[in-house]
């Protein structure tokens, strides 16, 4: 759902999966799973601070979100950044975002953790580093460099450094086929 569009936008959203889930903590008297419906909402706000059509754009922009906190290790976070569109004046199809994010974790995840000898955090946090471009019509390539503290949630974890490579192709039919 759209509130505002322009050079300030604002949505929010819901979602519930259909088929429900494995509660990640409890079980049933049969020794299985507790089934829950995973659902959650989120708000998004986007800024734009520069730029023209034609040129190189930048967006400030902020997600909230929560969820059930029953079936996934996760019960709410937030990512803020940067994004911009075409830094590269010759590569219209480029984009560069960096962001900052925070993953907070359920009780249920912790009680996990700490079960199996883990030291829970309270959130798992990182830096985000990216940068997309269309190379054919219907190849892209993004590099992807991540620095995540608390990784998998404990406390004592090392540090983790994450480069990941993402390469999409289109196969759908182009518009002369």
């Amino acid at each position: 759902m759209l509130f505002r569009s322009g050079p300030t936008r604002f949505s929010a959203g819901a979602w519930r999966y259909s088929k429900r889930q494995d509660d990640i903590r409890y079980v049933g008297p049969l020794g299985q799973p507790e089934r829950r419906h995973a659902q959650g909402v989120y708000a998004l706000g986007e800024q734009r601070l520069f730029g023209t059509e034609n040129g190189a754009e930048g967006y400030l922009f902020l997600r909230v979100g929560v969820s059930d906190g029953a079936t996934t290790p996760f019960k709410g976070g937030w990512q803020a950044g940067v994004l911009v569109q075409r830094p590269v004046a010759s590569r219209p199809d480029s984009q560069l975002s960096l962001g900052v994010q925070q993953g907070v974790l359920n009780r249920r995840f912790r009680d996990n953790l700490r079960d199996a000898g883990g030291r829970p955090a309270r959130a798992e946090s990182g830096i985000e580093l990216t940068y997309s471009d269309k190379l054919t019509s219907r190849v892209t390539l993004q590099p992807d460099l991540q620095w995540i503290r608390h990784a998998g949630g404990d406390r004592f974890s090392k540090d983790r450094l994450v480069a990941a490579l993402r390469l999409k192709i289109d196969l759908s039919p182009s518009p002369q086929e």
